[in-house]
């Protein structure tokens, strides 16, 4: 289980926490990627805090080579004096600031889900699309077919009211000789007589 950090880990140790992650630069160098990165901290389990810990002897970063003995001349009297150039480790920590770099612990996993959401999102605009494109298909030609079939009711209407119309002047006509008719048939005859009126 992995429940150490820097900061606990330098808490434990009495150390600072920027030694703690020279230890873990040296470590990573000799044992590879060590710990796991969880919201920009770096939890490390109880083997891989003993690699860190391991580290607390200050042990070299890789082998140097002894630095150049040189002999310094002081007028007739000769002496060797042997210097030491350079620590025989050193972190880069202490040429940054404070401030964590964070890194994405997930990045793949991160595509696969984003590309797997925006797959799902294409695929219901797809099928929105096709909808649409049916849904107005369907429209047009119930636009066409009603539009047609109002052209056919209106030319009937208009036929009904030309045969109307006539239909009632020829009707009106032969009424017309009808009357003609009967207004002749009653000069054939005598006009009925009229009771006269009781006094």
């Amino acid at each position: 289980m992995r429940n150490h950090t820097f900061r606990s880990i330098s808490e434990s140790m009495g150390r600072d926490k920027r030694t703690v992650q020279a230890w873990y630069q040296r470590a990573k160098d000799e044992h590879g990627e060590l710990g796991e990165l969880i919201s920009g901290t770096r939890f490390f389990d109880d083997g891989e805090r003993k690699k860190l810990i391991a580290y607390a002897g200050e042990k070299p970063l890789r082998a140097t080579n002894p630095a150049p003995r040189f002999t310094v001349e002081m007028g007739n009297h000769a002496a060797e004096k042997t210097l030491q150039v350079g620590a025989t480790s050193t972190s880069l920590e202490q040429f940054r600031t404070d401030r964590i770099r964070q890194q994405l612990a997930n990045p793949k996993e991160f595509m696969t889900n984003l590309n797997g959401f925006l797959d799902q999102i294409e695929t219901g605009i797809d099928a929105a699309e096709k909808a649409q494109e049916a849904e107005l298909l369907q429209t047009r030609e119930i636009k066409q077919t009603a539009q047609k079939r109002l052209g056919q009711f209106r030319r009937r209407v208009d036929e009904y009211r030309i045969k109307s119309d006539l239909m009632a002047l020829l009707q009106n006509a032969d009424l017309e000789e009808v009357e003609d008719i009967a207004a002749e048939l009653n000069t054939l005859g005598k006009p009925a007589v009229e009771p006269s009126p009781q006094s």
